[in-house]
């Protein structure tokens, strides 16, 4: 079907226009992306040049990383979904720096504001009906917090086309007082011959690299050796320091690209000016609220238990099982708990200390072993991290929390990270703080635990060996993947060569043996702690039940 036209009189220097625009703004060899509907344009390809370009049908869409879209559709509303799909379901394929021509009766302003929210702005809007040719230029004003969506106008495409060789010239935003701001990529060596600088990279990567550019920033690749635990040689040739996971493939189930921030060293500080109790809740706080559950738990039994006997117990429906243990235990003899004047505080007590040592016990062996790997090379203090410009590794929900607290930490942002779920969270936290936030990949963690139920699994070796395709080891050493009650100290297990020793059978270039003390300390806190805990609680329920039984 040949393009809908009503003022356009000439569809062959129509036609020609559309050709230079691709032409002049490809090399040959290139990938043009072409799309449209049935209501929408039948694309010349008959003219165009062969031997230069690969051109792309329809069904064939979304072939990876073309250097130019025609997307030609009756409505901007079918354009926005085709975006969508894009960006979305299709995102290790899309190309967010390849330069969009865009064909369609008429755009509204929200697709404006979609090609924005996409980080799409090498745009060039082709009204199908008069020929004019529009662009947008958010960040003509050079504020990007502040964007300009309005649709202009800059020719028509039948009446001249040489301003078709100054289309897609942006200008850049910054969103610093300097001029130009410089950012630094951390680098895994295992997978050294793919890096961000290449369009093929993660989206992860993409969306950072292109927030960069975006934002008029120069980015450096600095390639580091992982078990080595090198830290910032170079960290203060550069404005901000970028920490970001690299994705894959989701869809051929092969590692496609590097793995920033593989080697990150995580240390939970501990200020003095915060207190123990404000710390604990903040850094653990789901440990804390679950000891709470359980200690009002223990202590509603432990009264309920200290006020019946086990003849009643037995005949009430909900203390059945209680019933049968003491009547197993005493021979069918009944037993009465009798109630003096400490026994509700020893009960108390006891559940109290419980709770304490179920909260404690993830505090203080976790922040012992953030700290330990620190400590081997010298980090003894906040000034020392700072001295460094080591991360700071903090769960998300607690960062604006603890930072408070540290001194010194404000005026010295290279040392710092913020972490962030999206993007749209990441520019403001940026915007507020002044730094780079590290970016999650949490979508993906929620396809892959939909097919793959890693819920269930606690400890390394529960995983069976098919879990270890490349989506999981991707996903686990991105420290996603494991422990969805312990995620957050994932960091420390990767500094410490435990994940480089479990991965080593799969892939054979890692040479890294773990620490046995870091292993033994894993397996205290993972494996033995639970185990522990259980023991102290029948421990403390036996010395008050004897106790009670030699004073009755």
């Amino acid at each position: 079907m040949k393009l809908k036209i009503s003022r356009i009189d000439n569809v062959i220097a129509f036609s020609r226009c559309i050709n230079l625009i691709v032409q002049y703004h490809t090399a040959p060899g290139d990938f043009v992306s072409v799309s449209s509907d049935k209501d929408g344009f039948d694309f010349p390809l008959e003219r165009m040049d062969y031997s230069r370009r690969i051109y792309i049908k329809s069904s064939y869409f979304y072939l990876p990383f073309p250097r130019f879209y025609v997307i030609g559709h009756q409505t901007d509303k079918e354009m926005i979904f085709l975006l969508h799909n894009l960006t979305r379901v299709y995102p290790m394929m899309f190309n967010p720096w390849a330069k969009f021509l865009f064909v369609a009766p008429n755009f509204s302003p929200t697709f404006a504001k979609e090609l924005f929210l996409n980080n799409i702005f090498n745009v060039a809007l082709l009204n199908s009906r008069t020929g004019d040719i529009f662009s947008i230029f958010p960040f003509k004003e050079g504020i990007y917090h502040k964007p300009n969506l309005t649709i202009g106008k800059i020719g028509n495409c039948v009446e001249s086309v040489e301003f078709s060789f100054h289309l897609f010239q942006q200008q850049l935003p910054t969103i610093w007082n300097t001029s130009v701001s410089s950012a630094m990529f951390r680098n895994s060596y295992l997978y050294a011959s793919q890096s961000a600088e290449r369009e093929y990279s993660g989206i992860e990567v993409a969306i950072l690299k292109t927030f960069c550019d975006h934002s008029n920033f120069t980015i450096a690749m600095t390639m580091i050796n992982s078990n080595t635990l090198q830290y910032f040689g170079n960290g203060h040739e550069y404005d901000i320091l970028v920490g970001a996971y690299a994705a894959y493939n989701t869809y051929y189930s092969e590692i496609t690209t590097s793995y920033l921030n593989f080697e990150l060293k995580w240390f939970v500080p501990y200020p003095e000016k915060m207190p123990r109790w404000s710390y604990t809740f903040t850094v653990f706080r789901l440990e804390v609220w679950i000891g709470v559950i359980v200690g009002v738990l223990t202590l509603i039994f432990a009264f309920t238990m200290s006020k019946m006997n086990c003849e009643n117990i037995f005949t009430q429906k909900f203390h059945r099982a209680v019933g049968i243990v003491c009547n197993v235990l005493f021979q069918g003899r009944t037993y009465k708990f009798r109630s003096y004047k400490y026994s509700k505080e020893i009960l108390l007590f006891c559940t109290i200390f419980l709770s304490f040592m179920l909260n404690n016990l993830f505090l203080s062996r976790t922040t012992y072993l953030l700290n330990g790997i620190n400590y081997k090379k010298g980090i003894e203090s906040t000034e020392d991290i700072v001295a460094n410009r080591l991360y700071i590794g903090v769960p998300s929900n607690g960062v604006k929390n603890v930072l408070k607290y540290i001194e010194g930490l404000e005026q010295y942002p290279k040392s710092l990270y913020l972490g962030c779920y999206s993007l749209e969270i990441c520019e403001k936290l940026i915007m507020k703080y002044r730094k780079l936030a590290l970016f999650y990949p949490v979508k993906e963690f929620r396809y892959l635990k939909r097919r793959s139920n890693f819920t269930k699994f606690r400890m390394f070796k529960e995983l069976p060996h098919t879990y270890f395709s490349a989506h999981g080891v991707a996903y686990f050493k991105r420290g996603c993947a494991l422990f969805p009650l312990f995620n957050k100290y994932v960091g420390y297990m990767i500094a410490s060569g435990i994940v480089d020793s479990i991965l080593k059978v799969y892939i054979l270039s890692l040479e890294a043996e773990p620490e046995l003390e870091d292993i033994e300390a894993l397996t205290m806190e993972h494996m033995i702690a639970p185990l522990s805990l259980l023991g102290i609680g029948i421990f403390i329920g036996m010395i008050v039940f004897i106790w009670e039984k030699e004073r009755g």
